[in-house]
């Protein structure tokens, strides 16, 4: 057992290390109900294996020996039981690790069974390498595996997650790195033969206090603001994993998607629980006339399935500008342009404004430009890293507010609307669709005599009816999205109310289709530049409205309108602000103030803003408890050290021995470079002391302490607390009163 005793601090610092980086895998794979028992047994396998080799067979030859013995029978008992070894690798390896990265895209989270066997190969077979590189001194490496980990799961996004586990890892790496070098240190004093007197139990414990200090006050950093090369280092990262664009260079592959910004992937699974953050997505600059919200289109999706939006209907052609067909539509509209900077966003879609004309990538003449006329969006062949500029129309007839009814017929009507061939793309729907939901909105359009009338009332219907809300849960499985919306959740964010706008219009016969992108408030606004966060991510729906006499021209020729029910994350988050500012009542055509109290109109349904303030207030108690928490713990442990100064001066003055007092006053001593070679008696070290004084009562000291060792005589009659304060008073005016403090009670 000799061998574990003496690398029980170095296993120690393996184990935490190894739970450090299950840490991070769990936090950012979701992984959940995680068995540290399991792993903890796995890793006692490997320091078994790892005393084996290094204790029982210590030649070389042995150990090669060994090793084969070990593949041998590994490999013999996979021939044996085959069957069991495939399905342990293939389905519970393999096919397990598929399922998480499933799951990781529809924001569900994993089971740690499906990665036990992974952990039940890996942790006893990297134990020994690790005992072996720690033996070595290169501990120092698991600090940077975990490091480069944490690092590629930051660049791929998993803010909060890294966040979680920031300061454990800065708790295990500052001992690691500590108790790693100590041990350098150490061996390289004995190898030349170098007296050492370090006490290794003050630097441990100095070390697990800086750790604990350090870690709390991470807390405080701000890490959501980027580096330097943060979009370098990022497009590196991502560029080949996330964007791909590499392959067949087919730019309708491609589309922003709000998975980008913290939202699951609609194209797979949608709603659900999501975690979205501030972080910078690109910049936008613009000092037009646009006086609301500016919408910048992403992508569009036509094809509902009942738990998922897939694009399905596109006109891709090699273009930088929209046909002049559909140009015509603007003859008169004021013609504009803005400038969009992604310089953290990495994707082939150009975000465009409605009604855009033109795209035009700067310095970047090889990337070629291809436009969706159906849709109208534009698309890049590569991935943009430059910024681009858009010429589009503002101030257009298109544009609709959709506050107050419309009078009038619009003679657009279903049937004919089926003759059409593109527009019968937007009026799909799936067997998902249940009764009461088709029932439920013939119901809200009863009596309506326009397409427009139909959106006004189903938009009036969704914003007075139900809550924006980012506290959702999963939906259930084999449930129609839209219908668990209506029915059971009765909340939800932008991905909620848009995918029910865009069914609701196509059950009452309005061609709509669903589109994500960003809508960006005008009071973010810095002299004609917009910072575009995730909290802008959004998804609206567009309807089709326009007619043109007699004749049906294909969608393509005329533009959809877009219409929106709910504010984006960042107008939610900031509701209180945004009323305070009398935003609130000024009557938002766009639907984007349904999550504040509009008094005006009596159209919008007031989310919980006391909610909302007691966030806040939650979130300032958070901050005050970090603040606090390094000042507590320190306190604590000022605490703790003077409790065990009083403890050890009561057992030294009522114990019945004088050598206690001797061995703390010699300790104490070594604290101003009064320090007992090996050379030296007691009766030497004594009677070498400098200080004449200091030096007269060792020796009186040290005479009966070798009448009580050597003479065997006992209860020797010593004032020991006038020794204790006599050296302390020493020691206090050698080094000062503030430095007597600091090394006696804290260091």
């Amino acid at each position: 057992m000799e061998w574990f005793k003496e690398r029980l601090l170095d296993s120690f610092i393996i184990y935490f290390n190894m739970i450090l980086t299950i840490l991070i895998l769990k936090s950012c794979l979701n992984i959940e109900g995680t068995d540290y028992y399991l792993i903890t047994f796995l890793f006692m396998v490997g320091l078994i294996i790892a005393w084996v080799y290094d204790e029982k067979v210590k030649s070389l030859e042995r150990k090669l020996v060994l090793t084969m013995i070990i593949l041998s029978a590994v490999l013999l008992m996979v021939i044996v039981f085959r069957k069991y070894a495939v399905s342990f690798v293939i389905e519970g390896i393999g096919n397990n690790m598929a399922h998480i990265t499933s799951n990781m895209r529809e924001g569900w989270p994993s089971s740690f069974s499906l990665i036990r066997n992974l952990f039940v190969i890996t942790i006893p077979t990297l134990t020994p390498f690790a005992m072996w590189i720690k033996k070595r001194g290169f501990a120092d490496i698991s600090i940077l595996i975990n490091m480069l980990l944490m690092m590629v799961y930051w660049y791929l996004g998993y803010y909060e997650e890294i966040d979680k586990v920031m300061y454990i890892f800065i708790f295990i790496s500052i001992i690691t790195y500590a108790v790693n070098h100590l041990g350098n240190y150490s061996k390289k004093l004995k190898r030349k033969e170098v007296r050492n007197n370090i006490v290794t139990s003050k630097i441990i414990w100095a070390t697990i206090v800086l750790s604990l200090v350090s870690s709390m006050l991470i807390v405080l950093l701000p890490k959501s603001t980027s580096g330097k090369f943060s979009k370098i280092i990022s497009d590196k990262v991502v560029e080949n994993i996330a964007d791909d664009s590499g392959g067949a260079y087919n730019p309708d592959k491609y589309g922003y998607s709000l998975a980008k910004s913290g939202y699951n992937d609609s194209s797979k699974i949608l709603g659900g629980p999501i975690n979205i953050d501030d972080r910078e997505a690109f910049k936008l600059e613009y000092k037009g006339n646009v006086k609301n919200e500016i919408y910048l289109k992403g992508s569009v999706k036509d094809k509902y399935t009942g738990t998922s939006w897939v694009p399905n209907f596109r006109l891709i052609e090699k273009s930088n500008m929209m046909d002049a067909a559909y140009i015509e539509n603007f003859v008169g509209a004021n013609e504009e342009t803005m400038t969009i900077h992604p310089d953290y966003v990495t994707t082939t879609t150009l975000f465009n404004p409605y009604y855009s004309k033109v795209v035009n990538i700067k310095y970047n003449s090889d990337n070629k430009t291809y436009v969706d006329k159906v849709n109208g969006a534009f698309y890049a062949e590569k991935p943009i890293k430059t910024e681009y500029t858009i010429n589009f129309y503002s101030n257009s007839i298109y544009d609709k507010a959709f506050d107050t009814p419309s009078s009038g017929r619009n003679s657009v009507e279903i049937d004919q609307l089926l003759n059409n061939g593109d527009l019968v793309h937007y009026l799909q729907l799936p067997d998902t669709i249940t009764q009461r939901t088709v029932d439920l909105v013939y119901n809200i359009v009863k009596g309506t005599s326009s397409n427009y009338e139909k959106a006004y009332r189903l938009k009036a219907y969704l914003t007075q009816n139900y809550t924006y809300s980012l506290d959702v849960s999963n939906v259930p499985e084999g449930k129609d999205f839209v219908d668990y919306f209506l029915f059971e959740e009765k909340k939800g964010y932008c991905v909620y109310f848009a995918t029910a706008m865009t069914v609701m219009c196509r059950i009452a016969g309005i061609p709509a289709r669903y589109v994500e992108g960003f809508k960006v408030s005008k009071d973010k606004e810095n002299n004609g530049m917009y910072k575009v966060t995730n909290e802008d991510a959004h998804a609206w729906t567009e309807i089709y409205l326009s007619y043109n006499g007699n004749n049906y021209s294909a969608a393509r020729m005329l533009p959809f309108t877009k219409i929106d029910t709910v504010p984006t994350a960042y107008q939610y988050r900031h509701a209180k602000e945004i009323q305070n500012n009398g935003e609130g009542n000024n009557g938002a055509l766009d639907g984007s103030k349904s999550s504040v109290d509009n008094a005006s109109n009596g159209n919008t349904k007031k989310v919980d803003l006391e909610k909302n303030s007691d966030e806040n207030k939650n979130k300032m108690y958070y901050l005050y408890l970090k603040i606090l928490s390094p000042i507590v713990l320190i306190l604590i442990y000022i605490t703790v050290r003077i409790c065990l100064v009083v403890i050890k001066r009561r057992k030294i003055i009522k114990s019945d021995s004088l050598i206690p007092l001797y061995d703390y006053c010699k300790l104490r001593l070594n604290r101003i470079n009064i320090i007992k070679s090996k050379s030296e008696t007691d009766l030497e070290f004594a009677e070498n002391i400098p200080n004449y004084e200091l030096s007269k009562k060792m020796v009186d000291l040290v005479g009966l302490i070798y009448r009580e060792f050597y003479a065997q005589e006992d209860n020797l009659h010593y004032d020991r607390i006038q020794m204790i304060n006599y050296i302390e008073s020493t020691i206090r005016s050698s080094q000062g009163n503030i430095k007597y403090l600091i090394k006696r009670y804290i260091i």
